[in-house]
């Protein structure tokens, strides 16, 4: 299995990475969580912005990832939108979601930036290009919600060599 080095982590080697998920609606509750994050020992940091009051402002979407970044100091960011049809906060229209993700390649501060596959659709091809030019890791996504299996298959057990750990599983994305 071939492997993916951001930021001197190294996806794809070693034991399972640590994403912890920020879901706060105010820039300054997302900053404080961030400032929180950045001392815990997890690999990355996914800042859902569809879960952003500010979401629909351009200016207040690329201020706050700004802001993120430096919070975060060398700690992974993953800029996630999880678009209402597949699961998430929002709905944007097509052009609405493609104009996000070309803001947060615009800023040059995401590690990684997920990209939901049919959402994006045809300009999925040119997306992952300029992402790639960019030195953007992607993630792209596809969330199922009528064919995801039942709980107990994400509930593996774990290698004898891995403390035990209690896993949350939440229902919803």
């Amino acid at each position: 299995m071939s492997c993916v080095n951001i930021r001197g982590c190294r996806i794809g080697e070693d034991r399972p990475k640590v994403i912890l998920p920020l879901v706060e609606r105010t820039e300054a509750a997302i900053l404080e969580k961030a400032a929180q994050f950045s001392t815990l020992l997890a690999d990355c940091v996914e800042w859902r912005a569809d879960w952003f009051e500010g979401f629909q402002s351009p200016a207040a979407i690329a201020r706050c990832v700004q802001k993120l970044r430096v919070a975060l100091r060398d700690k992974l960011l993953l800029v996630t939108f999880r678009t209402k049809a597949e699961g998430g906060e929002q709905a944007l229209s097509h052009s609405e979601y493609l104009a996000f993700l070309r803001l947060i390649l615009d800023t040059d501060c995401a590690d990684l930036l997920d990209i939901e596959f049919f959402t994006a659709g045809a300009d999925l091809p040119a997306l992952v290009e300029q992402a790639h030019s960019a030195g953007i890791t992607v993630v792209c996504s596809s969330h199922d919600f009528t064919k995801t299996p039942p709980m107990y298959w994400s509930c593996w057990p774990l290698p004898p060599r891995w403390p035990t750990f209690t896993r949350k599983h939440r229902s919803s994305p």
